[in-house]
């Protein structure tokens, strides 16, 4: 099992870390979609047939959803996504803008919107051309020993470097916004405080001071680095989960890459973090070789960090919603990171 990047001491170099916002607004303050709407098979193919009547819907059935919108295959050949709230329902309207434009600059596959309808509920529904493939996982191209097929690595290399190269002015055009980083995570360790520390002071009395410690160490050693914030802004796919990656074992190459609903402008590092999650550094050192950064080092620091912090966002946002089953996971999760019990999704 690979060993998670070594974190730095936080550096004491009394610099202006004001620098660190890049002159953008503070983020607003985090609120989560409810994610645990069903949306039964019947009522997505009614909300079809509703909205394009030539549309005959021979066969429908549920394919997949995350947590801002559940999906449904129509007629084989047809993926529906249906929003499951208000956050989701801006993100859809958001890809329908800057989708067309990003398929223009990039070679992989991505969704193209032919349908664009409402549910019953007036949250927004999509259709397109299903994109052939299944979610890419691990074992598809890193072996039990560790060696790494480097083919489809080169392919997201490739996408990488196309996405990352669209101009941030002109994706501006399109109305997407830049993120701030240092505001996204200053307003991450403070729901941490708010949320997870009395929760944790409560399920784990003898563990809570130690998970308070690390939690602040963690965010302070990103936060309190300013060359953490000294990128070249890009625009990211925001949301890259190894499900939303498609790869065909046959032909062993990369298909597409659909559910864009976080696309925004900011620090292209952090799309490479949930292929870290899922794929491990094996992936990152192949990636490297193809798609070269400046620093490594710290690539892999934040890489880190950017995984580590994601426990205690999962936790803030069961907490929030109220699921208690979630709370609990996510929990778990961050206080077996801050005792050192655990690392990778699966070892948790």
């Amino acid at each position: 099992m690979p060993k998670s990047p070594e974190r730095p001491d936080p550096p004491d170099n009394g610099e202006d870390l004001e620098k660190s916002n890049r002159g953008l607004e503070r983020e607003p303050r985090y609120t989560p979609g409810e994610y645990r709407v069903e949306i039964p098979v019947d009522a997505a193919k009614a909300d079809i047939e509703r909205n394009f009547p030539d549309l005959r819907v021979k066969q429908i059935e549920y394919l997949s959803e995350g947590m801002g919108s559940a999906a449904f295959l129509v007629n084989s050949e047809l993926v529906f996504r249906f929003a499951k709230n208000e956050k989701a329902d801006a993100s859809i309207k958001k890809e329908i803008v800057v989708l067309p434009e990003i398929a223009k600059r990039i070679d992989l596959a991505i969704p193209a919107f032919e349908y664009k309808g409402a549910q019953r509920n007036q949250l927004r529904m999509v259709g397109y051309e299903k994109i052939e493939g299944e979610d890419l996982k691990r074992s598809d191209f890193i072996g039990a020993d560790g060696r790494v097929d480097a083919e489809p690595v080169k392919q997201l290399a490739s996408f990488f470097r196309e996405l990352h190269s669209i101009d941030p002015a002109t994706a501006k055009q399109w109305g997407l916004r830049e993120q701030n980083f240092h505001s996204l995570y200053e307003n991450g360790l403070e729901d941490a405080r708010g949320r997870v520390y009395p929760a944790m002071e409560r399920a784990y009395p003898a563990d809570e001071q130690q998970i308070k410690d690390y939690t602040e160490e963690l965010f302070s050693g990103y936060l309190s680095d300013q060359k953490n914030f000294e990128y070249t802004a890009a625009v990211l796919h925001g949301d890259l989960e190894a499900e939303h990656i498609l790869f065909d074992k046959q032909s062993r190459k990369i298909t597409g890459i659909i559910d864009w609903g976080g696309v925004r402008i900011g620090d292209p590092d952090y799309d490479l973090f949930r292929p870290y999650s899922h794929f491990g550094s094996e992936f990152v050192e192949e990636l490297l070789k193809h798609y070269p950064h400046d620093d490594p080092d710290r690539l892999r620091r934040k890489l880190d960090f950017f995984f580590r912090a994601q426990m205690a966002h999962r936790a803030v946002r069961a907490i929030m919603l109220g699921d208690q089953e979630g709370t609990e996971l996510s929990a778990e999760r961050l206080r077996k990171h801050a005792l050192g019990l655990g690392y990778w999704y699966h070892g948790l």
